[in-house]
Protein backbone atom coordinates (compact mmCIF):
# COMPACT_ATOMS: atom_id res chain seq x y z
CA UNK A 1 0.00 0.00 0.00
CA UNK A 2 1.21 3.60 -0.60
CA UNK A 3 3.01 5.12 2.32
CA UNK A 4 2.08 8.46 3.90
CA UNK A 5 3.94 11.31 2.28
CA UNK A 6 3.58 10.13 -1.32
CA UNK A 7 3.56 13.27 -3.48
CA UNK A 8 0.77 14.34 -5.83
CA UNK A 9 2.18 16.34 -8.75
CA UNK A 10 0.59 18.29 -11.60
CA UNK A 11 2.82 18.10 -14.68
CA UNK A 12 2.62 20.43 -17.69
CA UNK A 13 3.41 18.16 -20.64
CA UNK A 14 4.32 21.11 -22.84
CA UNK A 15 7.06 22.43 -20.60
CA UNK A 16 7.78 19.17 -18.76
CA UNK A 17 7.36 21.06 -15.48
CA UNK A 18 5.70 19.62 -12.38
CA UNK A 19 4.45 21.28 -9.23
CA UNK A 20 3.40 19.59 -6.04
CA UNK A 21 -0.32 19.62 -5.25
CA UNK A 22 -0.20 17.83 -1.92
CA UNK A 23 0.71 14.60 -0.16
CA UNK A 24 -1.16 11.40 0.51
CA UNK A 25 -1.94 11.05 4.23
CA UNK A 26 -2.52 7.61 5.67
CA UNK A 27 -6.22 6.81 6.27
CA UNK A 28 -7.39 9.83 4.20
CA UNK A 29 -9.43 8.83 1.16
CA UNK A 30 -8.28 11.52 -1.25
CA UNK A 31 -7.26 15.07 -2.03
CA UNK A 32 -9.90 17.62 -3.09
CA UNK A 33 -8.74 20.82 -4.75
CA UNK A 34 -9.65 23.18 -7.58
CA UNK A 35 -7.33 24.33 -10.33
CA UNK A 36 -7.20 27.27 -12.71
CA UNK A 37 -5.01 26.17 -15.60
CA UNK A 38 -3.77 27.80 -18.76
CA UNK A 39 -4.55 25.99 -22.03
CA UNK A 40 -2.30 22.99 -22.45
CA UNK A 41 -1.90 19.29 -21.72
CA UNK A 42 -1.45 18.15 -18.15
CA UNK A 43 -1.12 14.94 -16.19
CA UNK A 44 -1.50 14.13 -12.49
CA UNK A 45 1.34 12.05 -11.09
CA UNK A 46 1.55 10.27 -7.74
CA UNK A 47 5.00 9.16 -6.68
CA UNK A 48 6.34 7.77 -3.45
CA UNK A 49 6.91 4.42 -1.77
CA UNK A 50 4.84 1.38 -0.93
CA UNK A 51 5.43 -1.81 1.03
CA UNK A 52 5.32 -5.06 -0.88
CA UNK A 53 3.85 -8.26 0.65
CA UNK A 54 7.25 -8.95 2.28
CA UNK A 55 7.19 -5.57 3.99
CA UNK A 56 9.97 -4.05 1.90
CA UNK A 57 9.67 -0.49 0.63
CA UNK A 58 9.62 0.05 -3.12
CA UNK A 59 9.41 3.23 -5.19
CA UNK A 60 6.34 3.72 -7.40
CA UNK A 61 4.96 6.23 -9.89
CA UNK A 62 1.39 6.37 -11.20
CA UNK A 63 0.22 8.72 -13.95
CA UNK A 64 -3.31 9.82 -14.84
CA UNK A 65 -4.72 10.10 -18.36
CA UNK A 66 -3.80 13.36 -20.10
CA UNK A 67 -5.95 16.35 -19.08
CA UNK A 68 -6.43 18.61 -22.11
CA UNK A 69 -7.32 22.24 -21.37
CA UNK A 70 -8.35 24.34 -24.38
CA UNK A 71 -9.21 28.02 -24.77
CA UNK A 72 -12.49 29.41 -26.09
CA UNK A 73 -11.06 30.10 -29.55
CA UNK A 74 -10.19 26.42 -29.93
CA UNK A 75 -13.65 25.37 -28.76
CA UNK A 76 -15.23 27.79 -31.23
CA UNK A 77 -13.14 26.28 -34.04
CA UNK A 78 -14.44 22.82 -33.12
CA UNK A 79 -17.99 24.11 -33.28
CA UNK A 80 -17.37 25.31 -36.82
CA UNK A 81 -16.59 21.73 -37.88
CA UNK A 82 -20.18 20.75 -37.08
CA UNK A 83 -21.85 23.55 -39.02
CA UNK A 84 -21.89 24.67 -42.62
CA UNK A 85 -19.86 27.81 -43.42
CA UNK A 86 -21.45 31.07 -44.52
CA UNK A 87 -21.73 30.63 -48.28
CA UNK A 88 -21.93 33.31 -50.96
CA UNK A 89 -25.15 33.57 -52.92
CA UNK A 90 -23.35 32.94 -56.22
CA UNK A 91 -22.91 29.36 -57.34
CA UNK A 92 -24.62 26.13 -56.34
CA UNK A 93 -23.51 24.96 -52.87
CA UNK A 94 -22.06 21.45 -52.86
CA UNK A 95 -20.64 19.85 -49.73
CA UNK A 96 -17.72 17.42 -49.94
CA UNK A 97 -17.00 15.09 -47.01
CA UNK A 98 -13.27 15.69 -46.65
CA UNK A 99 -12.74 13.04 -43.94
CA UNK A 100 -13.27 10.38 -46.58
CA UNK A 101 -10.70 8.82 -48.91
CA UNK A 102 -10.11 11.18 -51.81
CA UNK A 103 -12.38 13.84 -50.33
CA UNK A 104 -9.87 16.69 -50.30
CA UNK A 105 -8.84 15.95 -53.88
CA UNK A 106 -12.47 15.99 -55.02
CA UNK A 107 -12.98 19.31 -53.24
CA UNK A 108 -9.98 20.76 -55.10
CA UNK A 109 -11.35 19.48 -58.40
CA UNK A 110 -14.79 20.99 -57.86
CA UNK A 111 -13.33 24.31 -56.70
CA UNK A 112 -12.26 24.87 -60.30
CA UNK A 113 -15.90 25.08 -61.39
CA UNK A 114 -17.21 28.64 -61.64
CA UNK A 115 -20.86 27.57 -61.31
CA UNK A 116 -20.35 25.73 -58.00
CA UNK A 117 -19.60 26.77 -54.43
CA UNK A 118 -17.92 23.70 -52.94
CA UNK A 119 -17.30 23.61 -49.20
CA UNK A 120 -15.64 21.05 -46.91
CA UNK A 121 -17.82 18.88 -44.67
CA UNK A 122 -16.32 17.29 -41.55
CA UNK A 123 -19.49 16.06 -39.84
CA UNK A 124 -22.78 15.14 -41.49
CA UNK A 125 -24.97 17.18 -39.16
CA UNK A 126 -28.52 18.44 -39.77
CA UNK A 127 -27.20 22.00 -40.21
CA UNK A 128 -24.94 20.82 -43.03
CA UNK A 129 -27.82 19.02 -44.74
CA UNK A 130 -29.92 22.18 -44.48
CA UNK A 131 -27.18 24.24 -46.14
CA UNK A 132 -26.96 22.31 -49.40
CA UNK A 133 -28.94 20.21 -51.84
CA UNK A 134 -25.86 18.33 -53.08
CA UNK A 135 -23.32 16.20 -51.21
CA UNK A 136 -20.35 14.09 -52.24
CA UNK A 137 -19.44 11.47 -49.63
CA UNK A 138 -16.38 9.32 -50.37
CA UNK A 139 -15.69 6.21 -48.32
CA UNK A 140 -15.15 7.53 -44.77
CA UNK A 141 -11.82 6.89 -43.12
CA UNK A 142 -13.77 5.72 -40.06
CA UNK A 143 -17.00 3.80 -40.68
CA UNK A 144 -18.42 5.11 -37.40
CA UNK A 145 -18.63 8.56 -39.01
CA UNK A 146 -21.66 7.33 -40.99
CA UNK A 147 -23.75 5.42 -38.46
CA UNK A 148 -27.36 4.23 -38.73
CA UNK A 149 -28.77 7.55 -37.58
CA UNK A 150 -26.78 9.53 -40.16
CA UNK A 151 -27.76 7.02 -42.84
CA UNK A 152 -31.44 7.60 -41.99
CA UNK A 153 -30.96 11.38 -42.07
CA UNK A 154 -29.27 11.17 -45.48
CA UNK A 155 -32.06 8.97 -46.80
CA UNK A 156 -34.72 11.42 -45.62
CA UNK A 157 -32.69 14.32 -47.02
CA UNK A 158 -32.58 12.66 -50.46
CA UNK A 159 -36.30 11.89 -50.38
CA UNK A 160 -36.95 15.59 -49.72
CA UNK A 161 -34.87 16.67 -52.73
CA UNK A 162 -31.24 16.16 -51.76
CA UNK A 163 -28.76 14.81 -54.30
CA UNK A 164 -25.95 12.51 -53.24
CA UNK A 165 -22.88 10.90 -54.80
CA UNK A 166 -21.11 8.20 -52.78
CA UNK A 167 -17.91 6.35 -53.66
CA UNK A 168 -16.23 3.00 -52.95
CA UNK A 169 -17.33 1.39 -49.64
CA UNK A 170 -20.03 4.05 -49.11
CA UNK A 171 -22.13 2.18 -51.69
CA UNK A 172 -22.86 -0.36 -48.93
CA UNK A 173 -20.13 -2.86 -48.04
CA UNK A 174 -17.64 -3.69 -45.25
CA UNK A 175 -19.64 -2.24 -42.38
CA UNK A 176 -21.36 0.58 -44.27
CA UNK A 177 -25.07 0.27 -45.06
CA UNK A 178 -26.49 1.37 -48.43
CA UNK A 179 -28.20 4.76 -48.29
CA UNK A 180 -30.84 4.05 -50.94
CA UNK A 181 -31.06 0.26 -51.49
CA UNK A 182 -33.92 0.84 -53.92
CA UNK A 183 -31.26 2.21 -56.28
CA UNK A 184 -28.12 0.34 -55.17
CA UNK A 185 -28.70 -2.65 -52.90
CA UNK A 186 -25.10 -3.10 -51.81
CA UNK A 187 -21.51 -3.61 -52.81
CA UNK A 188 -20.74 -7.19 -53.80
CA UNK A 189 -16.94 -7.30 -53.91
CA UNK A 190 -13.73 -5.41 -54.51
CA UNK A 191 -12.03 -6.81 -57.63
CA UNK A 192 -8.44 -5.77 -58.19
CA UNK A 193 -9.13 -4.04 -61.47
CA UNK A 194 -8.46 -0.52 -62.73
CA UNK A 195 -10.76 -0.47 -65.75
CA UNK A 196 -14.33 0.70 -66.28
CA UNK A 197 -16.61 1.54 -69.19
CA UNK A 198 -19.83 3.43 -69.79
CA UNK A 199 -22.72 1.08 -70.63
CA UNK A 200 -25.64 3.53 -70.81
CA UNK A 201 -24.24 6.36 -72.97
CA UNK A 202 -27.64 7.99 -73.44
CA UNK A 203 -28.15 8.59 -69.72
CA UNK A 204 -27.54 12.27 -68.88
CA UNK A 205 -25.25 11.36 -65.96
CA UNK A 206 -22.66 9.88 -68.33
CA UNK A 207 -23.59 11.34 -71.72
CA UNK A 208 -20.57 12.43 -73.73
CA UNK A 209 -18.01 10.40 -71.79
CA UNK A 210 -15.41 8.43 -73.78
CA UNK A 211 -16.52 5.00 -74.97
CA UNK A 212 -14.64 1.77 -74.39
CA UNK A 213 -12.53 0.71 -71.42
CA UNK A 214 -11.04 3.53 -69.34
CA UNK A 215 -8.60 3.49 -66.43
CA UNK A 216 -9.01 4.76 -62.89
CA UNK A 217 -6.17 5.65 -60.52
CA UNK A 218 -6.84 3.38 -57.54
CA UNK A 219 -5.92 -0.31 -57.68
CA UNK A 220 -9.44 -1.66 -57.08
CA UNK A 221 -13.11 -0.74 -57.15
CA UNK A 222 -16.34 -1.99 -55.59
CA UNK A 223 -18.75 -4.02 -57.72
CA UNK A 224 -22.43 -3.24 -57.18
CA UNK A 225 -25.82 -4.91 -57.03
CA UNK A 226 -28.41 -2.52 -58.47
CA UNK A 227 -31.81 -2.10 -56.86
CA UNK A 228 -35.12 -2.07 -58.74
CA UNK A 229 -34.98 1.70 -59.18
CA UNK A 230 -31.35 1.91 -60.23
CA UNK A 231 -29.83 2.09 -63.69
CA UNK A 232 -26.42 0.58 -64.34
CA UNK A 233 -24.39 3.30 -66.05
CA UNK A 234 -20.93 1.72 -66.03
CA UNK A 235 -19.29 -1.67 -65.54
CA UNK A 236 -15.76 -3.03 -65.34
CA UNK A 237 -14.13 -5.19 -68.01
CA UNK A 238 -15.99 -8.26 -66.72
CA UNK A 239 -19.37 -6.49 -66.89
CA UNK A 240 -19.68 -6.10 -63.12
CA UNK A 241 -21.64 -2.90 -62.34
CA UNK A 242 -19.50 -0.09 -60.88
CA UNK A 243 -21.91 2.84 -61.25
CA UNK A 244 -25.63 2.81 -60.48
CA UNK A 245 -27.86 5.89 -60.35
CA UNK A 246 -31.49 6.83 -60.09
CA UNK A 247 -34.14 9.05 -58.56
CA UNK A 248 -35.59 8.56 -55.08
CA UNK A 249 -38.78 10.52 -54.41
CA UNK A 250 -37.70 14.13 -55.02
CA UNK A 251 -33.95 13.50 -54.92
CA UNK A 252 -31.19 11.80 -56.88
CA UNK A 253 -28.60 9.24 -55.86
CA UNK A 254 -25.47 7.90 -57.55
CA UNK A 255 -23.43 5.00 -56.15
CA UNK A 256 -19.93 4.84 -57.65
CA UNK A 257 -17.71 1.85 -56.89
CA UNK A 258 -14.60 3.74 -57.97
CA UNK A 259 -12.76 5.97 -55.50
CA UNK A 260 -11.76 9.05 -57.51
CA UNK A 261 -9.34 11.34 -55.73
CA UNK A 262 -7.21 8.50 -54.39
CA UNK A 263 -4.11 6.85 -55.86
CA UNK A 264 -2.36 3.61 -54.81
CA UNK A 265 -0.86 3.91 -51.35
CA UNK A 266 -3.95 5.86 -50.25
CA UNK A 267 -2.39 9.06 -51.59
CA UNK A 268 -4.72 11.97 -52.37
CA UNK A 269 -4.59 12.85 -56.07
CA UNK A 270 -6.94 15.04 -58.10
CA UNK A 271 -8.68 12.85 -60.71
CA UNK A 272 -7.49 13.18 -64.28
CA UNK A 273 -8.50 11.89 -67.68
CA UNK A 274 -11.72 9.92 -68.03
CA UNK A 275 -12.04 9.58 -64.25
CA UNK A 276 -12.12 13.37 -63.91
CA UNK A 277 -14.71 13.62 -66.68
CA UNK A 278 -16.82 11.00 -64.91
CA UNK A 279 -16.88 12.94 -61.64
CA UNK A 280 -17.70 16.19 -63.41
CA UNK A 281 -20.48 14.54 -65.42
CA UNK A 282 -22.05 13.00 -62.31
CA UNK A 283 -21.95 16.35 -60.51
CA UNK A 284 -23.50 18.00 -63.57
CA UNK A 285 -26.37 15.49 -63.41
CA UNK A 286 -26.82 16.07 -59.68
CA UNK A 287 -26.95 19.86 -60.12
CA UNK A 288 -29.28 19.77 -63.14
CA UNK A 289 -32.45 21.72 -62.46
CA UNK A 290 -31.26 23.44 -59.28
Amino acid sequence: EPQSGSRILLCDLGGEQCREMGKLIRDETGLLTSLILNPGDYRLVVEGQYRNPRGKKRDFTRRSPVLRIRDQAFLDSLQQLYTAPQLPEEGIPIGVFVDGYGGRSLLQLLEKRQDLTPFPVHFLTPSVLEATRILVIPQPRQTSRVNRQIRLQLRQWIAAGGRLLVTHDMVGIRGLLPIVPEICRRGTGFPGSTQWQVTSPDHPAVAGLPSGLQSHAYYDHISLEPGPGGTVLATDEEDRPVLVAGSHNQGRYAALGLIPGLAPGDIEAIPTGAEQLLVESLVEWLTDGL
